[in-house]
C-alpha cells in the first residue's frame, strides 16, 4: 500500500509540473523587434538595426555594419505577417537596397533567414539573429 501511495503522489506531482512548465513555457503568438535587433550574416557581416514597431507589427529604423574603418548605414522597414513571415527592405546609402526574410519561430529565432542584395539577385547570404525576438503577447 505504501508504494501505491507513493507511486500516485509521485505521479500527481509530475503532473502538476508537467502543468507549470507547460504554462511557463506556452508559445509566443506576437513577436516585437526592437533597437537590439541584430544578425550575424553566413558572410562574415553582422548588421544591427535599430526600429521601431507599429501596432500593427510593421517596423521602421536604421541598420549598419562595419566596413574597413567606415560603417555603412540605411534606412529599413519590414514586418511580420502572417505565420512568422519576416520580411525586412534595407536601403543603404552604398545604393544597394537588401532583401531580409526568414520565418519566425515558437521561440523568436528566425529560420531560414536570407539576403540578398536586389540590384545583384545571385548575391545570396543567409542569416540568424543574434538573440531571440521580444514577446509582446
Amino acid at each position: 500500500m505504501i508504494r501505491s501511495r507513493t507511486a500516485t503522489r509521485t505521479a500527481i506531482a509530475f503532473a502538476s509540473l508537467w502543468t507549470l512548465l507547460g504554462t511557463a513555457h506556452a508559445a509566443c503568438r506576437n513577436f516585437a523587434v526592437d533597437d537590439s535587433f541584430a544578425i550575424t550574416q553566413e558572410n562574415g557581416y553582422r548588421v544591427t538595426f535599430k526600429l521601431t514597431q507599429d501596432e500593427t507589427g510593421a517596423f521602421t529604423g536604421t541598420a549598419s555594419y562595419p566596413s574597413g574603418s567606415e560603417e555603412v548605414t540605411g534606412t529599413a522597414r519590414g514586418a511580420i505577417g502572417d505565420r512568422g513571415k519576416f520580411d525586412l527592405v534595407v536601403n543603404w546609402e552604398n545604393g544597394s537596397v537588401g532583401d531580409y526574410t526568414g520565418w519566425v519561430t515558437r521561440d523568436g529565432n528566425i529560420s531560414d533567414g536570407t539576403a540578398f542584395d536586389r540590384a545583384h539577385p545571385e548575391s545570396r547570404t543567409t542569416w540568424t539573429n543574434v538573440h531571440p525576438l521580444r514577446c509582446a503577447d
